[in-house]
Parts: C-alpha cells; sequence; structure tokens
C-alpha cells in the first residue's frame, strides 16, 4: 500500500476516494475518525500497483495539490 494523500479536509478525502471508486481504482482511507486529534492526520491509501492510475486520476480531477509527497 502507498499513501496517497494525507489531510485532514475531510471533503477532499470523500471526494478523492468517488473520483477513485469511478475510476475502479480500490482505495481505503486510514486513521479517518481520528482527524480531529492535532498529531495523527487521516491517509487515503491505495495499492502499490495502482499508485500512478490513481495520481493521474486525482490529478486530472483538480487534486493533485493534495498529493502527498514524502519528504
Amino acid at each position: 500500500m502507498r499513501e496517497l494523500i494525507r489531510t485532514n479536509d475531510l471533503v477532499v478525502l470523500s471526494c478523492a476516494e468517488a473520483m477513485l471508486s469511478d475510476a475502479g481504482i480500490a482505495c481505503v482511507v486510514l486513521d479517518r475518525h481520528t482527524g480531529l486529534n492535532a498529531f495523527v492526520t487521516p491517509r487515503l491509501m491505495v495499492e502499490s500497483e495502482n499508485y500512478l492510475a490513481a495520481t493521474k486520476t486525482l490529478q486530472d480531477g483538480g487534486l493533485g495539490a493534495f498529493i502527498y509527497e514524502p519528504d
């Protein structure tokens, strides 16, 4: 699994999930219900083999700015 988005914005997570679902890409949101905690941020994850297709889907859908890029 690879992390695709890390954000406390539940609207962004929901929109990304819908876009990926429409594209036939399975995803899961980890720590969704802990988003109000300042120390834990929800993360949208996809299978490693779907990562490139998922990033393209989100970029095409206008959510490219939310794609997580580790330091």
